[in-house]
């Protein structure tokens, strides 16, 4: 089971190229939790932690199954998918919070699971 820490961290003193001195620029980071559920309490196996970049790319690497192509979270994010060659394309994803990417991944992993389709 994953789940992801709300709000996440901040980091600062990244300054970007192209900044002016001083600028700096804000990069918040995601924290994933893979958890095992032994008797009545969770216990962490890993945690993963994803900047925005991360978070991007784990959506990049999901695709959902077509009873989602309709999702309006899925729609949003720019999914496309292309019949003819297989691919999936993400046109949208700047449009989303890190909590909407999160749940997009969410959304494509449990879509492929049996009980869904």
């Amino acid at each position: 089971m994953f789940t992801v820490a709300k709000g996440g961290e901040e980091l600062a003193g990244i300054e970007p190229k192209g900044a002016g001195r001083g600028e700096k620029k804000i990069q918040r980071k995601t924290e994933i939790v893979l958890t095992h559920r032994i008797g009545d309490t969770n216990e962490t196996i890993m945690k993963i932690e994803l900047d925005r970049k991360g978070l991007e790319i784990l959506v990049k690497g999901s695709e959902p199954f077509y009873s989602e192509f309709g999702n309006p979270l899925i729609r949003k994010a720019g999914h496309e998918y292309s019949d003819q060659y297989g691919q999936t394309n993400w046109r949208n994803l700047s449009a989303l919070t890190d909590e909407e990417l999160y749940e997009v991944y969410l959304i494509c992993r449990n879509s492929w699971k049996p009980n869904k389709r």
